[in-house]
């Protein structure tokens, strides 16, 4: 990210870094005046530039797991906040009654049954009842 991209943003509160981002520039965050926390998806720091946090509330800096975390507490800017490992947030598991149906045939767009190894537009038909147009 660029020299004074966010610079005097008084409207940014928090902001995720994604993992593309590899450097942030000089003060990319200066002047902030809102921002309180940053979510840093990369597992290694970002190189930065000077004063990128000046200026700012920044209280927090979430990180994605405890090698990260070890890595931030380490490096210039980042050891001067709280750094906090993120909790997961997507679904790990999902219970439920029904299993996912099989497939039990194909079709030719006419209704005929076909071997699955036909290339082109078919039906698939499932163990549930449904029917797909599917392309192969």
């Amino acid at each position: 990210m660029g020299e004074y991209c966010f610079y005097g943003c008084s409207g940014l509160t928090s902001i995720t870094i994604p993992n593309s981002v590899t450097s942030l520039g000089d003060c990319c965050f200066e002047n902030c005046s809102s921002l309180t926390s940053i979510y840093m998806l990369p597992s290694t720091p970002p190189s930065t530039g000077s004063a990128i946090l000046d200026y700012t509330p920044l209280e927090t800096v979430y990180v994605v797991d405890e090698d990260a975390k070890t890595a931030y507490q380490v490096k210039y800017p980042w050891h001067e906040y709280e750094i906090v490992v993120m909790q997961p947030t997507g679904i790990e598991e999902v219970e439920t009654e029904k299993t996912a149906p099989t497939i039990v045939g194909y079709y030719d767009l006419n209704g005929k049954l076909i071997n699955g190894k036909q290339r082109g537009a078919v039906i698939v038909r499932y163990s549930d009842g449904t029917t797909r147009k599917v392309l192969k």
